[in-house]
C-alpha cells in the first residue's frame, strides 16, 4: 500500500488483518484519504493474502553435504531466477569469501549498480512472509541453539555450531547468517555481532553492565577465563537487586552476553582487556604481553619516584614473557619521552619518572614559564635551554622536587603552554618561531654576525650561558667548531666583515706560504710581529685573529692547526678533505629534502668522526644551497636547471625593475616570493620556496648582488651602479634616500626597517670603503661619487 493509505489505516486503529475484517467499509470511506477504488484494492489484497497464506512457498529437500550446498538448496525454492540466485549466493560467500560488487559486475557484464539492485530484489524475496516455510530449517536450528545452549550467541558462534551439527569441513560465512536474520521476526541482532531471541530482555537492560562491574569489583585475579566469568555473571544476575525486580534472568551462562556487557560498560574496558578467551587486568597485560612502552609506563607508574633505565630493565625482565635487552628499554623510554607520553625524562644518565608522581601545577613552574617567555621575547636568541631557568630558580625547583633542568623541561612540556614550543630536551622556543631546534652554534654565530663588530668573550659568555642556559663546556666546544667566526684576543668577529679579497691580504697569505715552504711551520705570533703594519691595515689586531683568518680564508694551503701553529696542507690532507666533502655532498643529495646543519654534524662529526670545520666547509660548495638559516639543500633535490635559473632571473629582474621605477634601490626576496610565487619555477620533491633560497640562487648570476646580513635584499648591477661591496650598496642608499649623508643611527633604522640588516650598521662595517667618508658617527658619500 502507499504511504498515504498506510497512514489512513493506522489512524483508524487498524493494525492487523483481523482489525481490517472487523472494520466497516463506510467507516474507512469517511476518511479523506480513502475512496471506493482504494477500498476495493485493500479488500482484494486482503482476500488474496487469506487465500494464499496457508500455501506460502513450499520447502524442498535440503542438501546438507556442505555449507555451500545447504545454502543453495535453502534459497532455491524462494528465488527462481538463476542469475539472481547466483548473485545472492556469491554475496553471501557460499563457496569462498563474499565477493564484492565490482567482481560480480566484471564477471556478468553488468554495472555495480545493477548487481546491487538484483541483490536487493533477492533479499526482498527472502524477507517476504511467503519465504517463511522454506527458511524454517535454518530458523529452527538458530532458535533451538538460543533456547537450549545459551541465550545470546555471536554470529560466528552460530556458524560454527551449525557446522558441528552437520559435520561440514567449513562453516557458513557470518555474512550469510547476517543476511537471513531480518527474515526471522522472533530473533534480534545486537551490535551486528550477536543474536538472541526477541523476548530476551536482559540484552536491553541498563543494569547488565552494572552486574558485570559488580563481578569484576569482587575479583582480585589478574587473568580470568571468559567461561568462568560468564558463570559468575549469571550467578550475580540471579541475586542482583535490579534483576530480582525484573523477574527474568538467563538460566544458562553466556560468554557472548558477557562480551556484550563488557562492551557496554563504561568502566570495565578501562580496567580490563579481552584477549581471546581471557580477561586481563590492563596493567598486568601491558607489563606481560602488551607493547614494551606500555609495560615500561606501567612499571614507572607503580614505582613512586625516579628510576634509572637499568632498574626499569630489571623489573620488566621479571614480569615480561619475552626477553628484553637494556638497549630496547633505553630506546623505548627515549622514544616515549620524545613522543610526549606520560613518561618524563628526569635527569641525565637515563633517569625517568611517571607523570602521576609529579605535581605539574606547583607555583615554581608558573614562575619558570613566565621567566622563559620574557627571556625569549627580550632576545637576542630564538631559543633557551631549561638549564637557564633552573639556574635562576634552582633552590625553588629543588624544594619542589625538580632536581635538574631535564625535569623542569619535561614538566613544562607536559603543561603545554600555548606560547611555548618544546624541542629536543632541554631546549624551548616561542610559538610561531622555528619548528625545529636550531643548533646552538648557528644561533651564536648569527648573534655575532648581527652585531657587525667584535663581540667580547664575556659578552658572548653572558648570552650563551646566562641567557641561553648553555654550560661552559658547551660554549667551549662551539668556539672550537666555528667555521664562519674569526677568533681574536678580545672576542669574536664574523667573517662577513673581513675583506679576504683585498690585495693586502692576498699578499700576506703569499708571504706566509713562502715562510712555511722554507721552514715547514711557523708561529702566528712571529708572522704578526713581522707583518704588524700589514695586519693592522687589514684590521687584524692580534696574532690569534691572524691565525683565524689564515685558517679560514687560506684553508686550501694552510692547515687547520691549533693556535698559534701554522703549517702547509699536505697532499694526504687534501685527499682526505675532498673525500669528506664528497661524502657530505652525496649525503645531502641522497636525502632529497632540506637537511639541517645539526643533522650533518650528528652524522659526520658525532658518528663518523669528521671535523666540524670540514662539514661546514662542504656546505659552501656549489652543489649545496642555503634553504633556511641552518638548513641546506642540494641543487639536484630541487631539480635546478639552467631553464629554471633563467625563469627565476626573468621574474626577479621584472620585479626589481618595477621597484626601481618606484624609486627603490633594491628589491626583497621575501616580497618577491609573496607577490610572484606562482610565476617561480617548480621545485622537485614538493619543496617550497624560501626567501633565502631565492637570494642564494639569484646570487649565482653575476649581475645580481645580495646585500645585508638578512640575505634577502638584492639588486641587479649595472654599468652605472656596479655595487661590488656592502659599502657601495650603502652609498646608493645614501644618494637615493638621504641626499648623500646620514647618521649611522638613521641609516641603521632605515636598513633595519627595510629588512636589509638585522641590527645596525657600525663604523667597522664601512671602514676602508673608498666611496664613503665617516666622521663622528655620520656617514657620507665621498666627493664626486
Amino acid at each position: 500500500m502507499s504511504d498515504r493509505v498506510t497512514r489512513a489505516i493506522s489512524e483508524k486503529g487498524v493494525a492487523t488483518i483481523g482489525d481490517m475484517l472487523m472494520t466497516p467499509g463506510d467507516e474507512l470511506l469517511s476518511h479523506k484519504g480513502f475512496g471506493n477504488g482504494t477500498l476495493g484494492k485493500i479488500q482484494r489484497t486482503t482476500e488474496e493474502f487469506l487465500q494464499h497464506s496457508a500455501e506460502g512457498i513450499g520447502q524442498t529437500e535440503l542438501d546438507i553435504q556442505s555449507s555451500g550446498t545447504f545454502l543453495a538448496s535453502l534459497i532455491q525454492p524462494i528465488i527462481k531466477d538463476e542469475r539472481e540466485r547466483h548473485i545472492l549466493l556469491e554475496r553471501m560467500g557460499w563457496q569462498s569469501a563474499p565477493r564484492i560488487l565490482q567482481e560480480l559486475a566484471d564477471q556478468l557484464g553488468l554495472t555495480r549498480e545493477r548487481i546491487r539492485q538484483i541483490e536487493k530484489a533477492g533479499l526482498k524475496k527472502l524477507f517476504h512472509w511467503r519465504a517463511a516455510q522454506a527458511l524454517e530449517p535454518l530458523h529452527k536450528l538458530m532458535a533451538g541453539m538460543l533456547r537450549d545452549m545459551t541465550p545470546v550467541m555471536s554470529i560466528t558462534g552460530i556458524c560454527k555450531s551449525i557446522q558441528l551439527h552437520y559435520g561440514w569441513q567449513t562453516p557458513l560465512h557470518k555474512k550469510a547468517i547476517s543476511r537471513f536474520l531480518p527474515a526471522f521476526s522472533d530473533l534480534k541482532c545486537l551490535d551486528d555481532r550477536y543474536v538472541c531471541l526477541h523476548g530476551f530482555r536482559c540484552v536491553d537492560c541498563p543494569s547488565l553492565p552494572n552486574a558485570l562491574n559488580a563481578v569484576l569489583d569482587g575479583t582480585q585475579e589478574k587473568v580470568i577465563g571468559l567461561a568462568p566469568l560468564a558463570r559468575q555473571l549469571q550467578s550475580q544476575m540471579q541475586t542482583f537487586e535490579d534483576c530480582q525486580r525484573c523477574g527474568e534472568c538467563p538460566t544458562k551462562p553466556s560468554v557472548s552476553l558477557l562480551r556484550l556487557a563488557f562492551g557496554r560498560s563504561l568502566t570495565a574496558p578501562k580496567r580490563f582487556r579481552v584477549v581471546k578467551n581471557e580477561l586481563w587486568a590492563r596493567d598486568h597485560w601491558a607489563t606481560a604481553k602488551g607493547p614494551l612502552y606500555a609495560a615500561l609506563e606501567s612499571i614507572l607508574k607503580d614505582h613512586v619516584g625516579p628510576m634509572t633505565y637499568g632498574e626499569v630493565h630489571a623489573v620488566v625482565n621479571r614480569t615480561r614473557l619475552d626477553k628484553v635487552t637494556p638497549e630496547m628499554v633505553w630506546h623505548t623510554l627515549s622514544t616515549s619521552v620524545h613522543n610526549g607520553t606520560d613518561i618524563l625524562l628526569w635527569d641525565r644518565g637515563g633517569i625517568y619518572q611517571h607523570k602521576c608522581h609529579v605535581n605539574l601545577y606547583t607555583p615554581v613552574l608558573n614562575t619558570v614559564e613566565k621567566w622563559v617567555i620574557d627571556a625569549l621575547r627580550e632576545g637576542p636568541v630564538p631559543q633557551v635551554s631549561a638549564n637557564a631557568a633552573f639556574q635562576v630558580f634552582k633552590d625553588e625547583c629543588v624544594a619542589a622536587g625538580l632536581t635538574s633542568e631535564y625535569a623542569v623541561h619535561s614538566c613544562l612540556k607536559h603543561r603545554r603552554h600555548p606560547k611555548l614550543v618544546f624541542h629536543k630536551t632541554p631546549y624551548i622556543s616561542l610559538a610561531g618561531g622555528a619548528k625545529y631546534r636550531i643548533p646552538n652554534l648557528e644561533i651564536l654565530e648569527e648573534v655575532i654576525r648581527q652585531e657587525g663588530d667584535v663581540v667580547e668573550t664575556e659578552t658572548l659568555r653572558h648570552i650563551a650561558c646566562d641567557r641561553m642556559g648553555l654550560k661552559d663546556y658547551q660554549l667551549t666546544q662551539i668556539t672550537i667548531q666555528w667555521e664562519n667566526v674569526i677568533r681574536t684576543e678580545k672576542g669574536f668577529l664574523h667573517v662577513d666583515y673581513f675583506n679576504a679579497s683585498s690585495p693586502a691580504f692576498i699578499s700576506l697569505v703569499e708571504y706566509v706560504k713562502q715562510r712555511l715552504s722554507r721552514e715547514g711551520q711557523v708561529s702566528a705570533d712571529r708572522i704578526f710581529t713581522e707583518k704588524r703594519v700589514s695586519c693592522l691595515s687589514l684590521r687584524i689586531d692580534d696574532a690569534r685573529m691572524l691565525h683565524s683568518v689564515l685558517v679560514r680564508f687560506a684553508s686550501a694551503s694552510i692547515s687547520h692547526c691549533s693556535y698559534p701553529l701554522l703549517t702547509l696542507v699536505s697532499t694526504s690532507d687534501l685527499t682526505t678533505k675532498d673525500t669528506i666533502r664528497d661524502s657530505i655532498v652525496a649525503y645531502v643529495r641522497a636525502k632529497q629534502q632540506p637537511v639541517s646543519c645539526g643533522e650533518l654534524r650528528q652524522r659526520f662529526v658525532d658518528k663518523l668522526g669528521f671535523s666540524y670545520q670540514s662539514v661546514m666547509a662542504a656546505c659552501l660548495t656549489d652543489g649545496i644551497l642555503h634553504y633556511l638559516n641552518g638548513i641546506v639543500v642540494h641543487v639536484d633535490t630541487i631539480a635546478w636547471k639552467d631553464e629554471k635559473q633563467s625563469q627565476l632571473i626573468r621574474v626577479a629582474e621584472q620585479y626589481y625593475s618595477e621597484q626601481a621605477r618606484a624609486g627603490e634601490v633594491f628589491a626583497r626576496a621575501d616580497v618577491l616570493l609573496e607577490l610572484h610565487e606562482s610565476e617561480l619555477p617548480h621545485l622537485a620533491h614538493g619543496i617550497d620556496w624560501t626567501p633565502i633560497l631565492i637570494a642564494e640562487l639569484l646570487e649565482k648570476d653575476k649581475r645580481v648582488g645580495v646585500f645585508g646580513n638578512r640575505r634577502i635584499a638584492f639588486v641587479f648591477r649595472s654599468d652605472e651602479h656596479p655595487l661590488a661591496s656592502f659599502a657601495d650598496f650603502v652609498a646608493i642608499v645614501l644618494e637615493r634616500h638621504f641626499h648623500g649623508a646620514a647618521s649611522l643611527n638613521a641609516l641603521s633604522e632605515f636598513l633595519r626597517e627595510s629588512r636589509v640588516i638585522a641590527k645596525s650598521v657600525t663604523q667597522k662595517m664601512l671602514e676602508g670603503a673608498e666611496c664613503l667618508q665617516i666622521d663622528d658617527w655620520e656617514v657620507a658619500i665621498r666627493g664626486g661619487h
